[in-house]
């Protein structure tokens, strides 16, 4: 479950924050609770793309799915667990 802040997700206030400083194109990591994680998104009127993690990768290893999205330019990890 997502959890709320001010009852705003938390996951939903860090993607607004990072709109606010000019990011434009996030992928979410999908392991625990991936359907409460995309509702809270969309309820929060957020987009993003999903990257399904059905088995923990380790560190780092979540972005190996995704590297193409990403590759050659610059990208921000923000980690929230």
């Amino acid at each position: 479950m997502a959890l709320p802040l001010a009852g705003v997700p938390v996951l939903a206030r860090v993607l607004q924050t990072l709109r606010r400083l000019g990011v434009s194109d996030f992928i979410v990591n999908l392991h625990h609770a991936p359907d409460s994680v995309r509702h809270c998104l969309e309820s929060a009127g957020e987009t993003a793309h999903y990257s399904f993690e059905p088995q923990i990768l380790g560190t780092g290893g979540a972005l190996y799915p995704v590297k193409e999205q990403f590759a050659g330019g610059t990208f921000l990890l923000v980690n929230g667990d």
